[in-house]
């Protein structure tokens, strides 16, 4: 189907001039209206809603970059966007970009000018693209920002959700606990490797460097993290994965090797994925209030200001930390001195891996 820049093209004239031509404004020379409509015809063009919000100089583009990680977190804060536009009449342009470099070339030649741009992680702190845009004069919204500067904040706090999650696990009596941390210590992601040390602190546990591996969100990251982690000479009693996507890598590998969660291993995750409570056993995590999030963000994108925040975590425990039958305290003191309670198997008679 031909597009808007096909019929610039025919008529050799701007974008801007075919969308005034087509928007019925005025002050635009006979000869370029003429121009335009000749194109039209020639081309068949029809423009689709999308293509008329996009002709609109009053219309509100908002922009979303992201890297290509196939994460369920930005797949779930890309549709919960895309509904927020759509109810609010808005159109959200959304871009993937391979590296930080091709998102700084974007920011200084964009296709269309954004009413407002979206920032959430990994570049909510990615102040070489903040700065770019704030020299366009182009607003931005940052979610879950930490560091001070240029755009409007929609705070996101998860240092007290994921205290609460520690303490579950260590009431449970763990000691060794793993964490599979965000990739980048930045944003409200960092907010729970923080907690992580905080409550390990509190509980007078000496931190264990051994037992943080930074990962990247995405499931494969996590079956390799459990891996390394279940291979220390003194292996976690359980594992706190910042991402759901992450913890179900690990629920993998476990029972791959035969270890019985939650009896020998307990296993956390965060976001409250709808695939985490599908799982056996069902997958401990914490709701991130993800369309909450996104109403806010395109709100304060809309309007140009902060607005008033009303979304909150809470944790859900599930089956991959405490057993049905409740009698994970018999091996309290086991746990407590470490011991995971399991023998590594040897090939001949390791599980066949599950995927889940």
């Amino acid at each position: 189907m031909p597009t808007i820049k096909d019929v610039a093209a025919r008529a050799k004239v701007s974008f801007k001039t075919v969308s005034r031509v087509l928007n019925g404004e005025p002050h635009v020379r006979p000869e370029l209206i003429r121009r335009v409509r000749v194109a039209v015809i020639e081309l068949g063009y029809r423009p689709t809603e999308a293509a008329r919000m996009l002709a609109r100089r009053k219309s509100i583009v908002i922009a979303a970059p992201i890297l290509p990680v196939q994460a369920t977190f930005i797949s779930r804060m890309l549709i919960s966007l895309t509904k927020e536009c759509r109810r609010n009449r808005h159109y959200l342009l959304t871009e993937v970009f391979d590296s930080r470099d091709d998102l700084l070339d974007w920011t200084a030649q964009m296709p269309v000018e954004p009413h407002a741009v979206i920032l959430f992680a990994p570049f909510e702190d990615d102040m070489a693209v903040i700065e770019k845009l704030e020299q366009q004069n182009i607003p931005v919204v940052r979610i879950s920002q930490s560091k001070p500067g240029y755009g409007i904040s929609v705070p996101v706090s998860d240092f007290a959700i994921t205290m609460e999650l520690m303490q579950h696990l260590l009431d449970l009596g763990h000691r060794r606990i793993g964490l599979i941390a965000p990739p980048l210590p930045a944003g409200a992601t960092e907010e729970r490797v923080q907690a992580y040390k905080t409550a390990l602190a509190q509980a007078n546990i000496p931190l264990d460097d051994a037992l943080m591996i930074r990962g990247d969100f995405v499931f494969e990251v996590g079956e390799a993290a459990a891996r390394t982690l279940l291979q220390l000479d003194a292996p976690p009693t359980a594992i706190f994965a910042t991402s759901d996507d992450m913890a179900l890598g690990v629920l993998a590998v476990a029972h791959e090797l035969g270890i019985k969660v939650p009896d020998h291993l307990a296993i956390a995750g965060f976001d409250g994925n709808q695939e985490a409570g599908k799982v056996f056993p069902a997958l401990t995590t914490i709701h991130f209030p993800i369309e909450d999030i996104a109403r806010v963000a395109v709100e304060a994108a809309i309007k140009g200001h902060a607005v008033e925040l009303d979304f909150k975590h809470h944790l859900i425990v599930r089956g991959s930390t405490v057993s049905p039958d409740l009698n994970w305290p018999r091996d309290r003191e086991a746990v407590q001195n470490g011991y995971l309670g399991f023998q590594r198997q040897s090939p001949s008679n390791r599980r066949p891996a599950v995927r889940v």
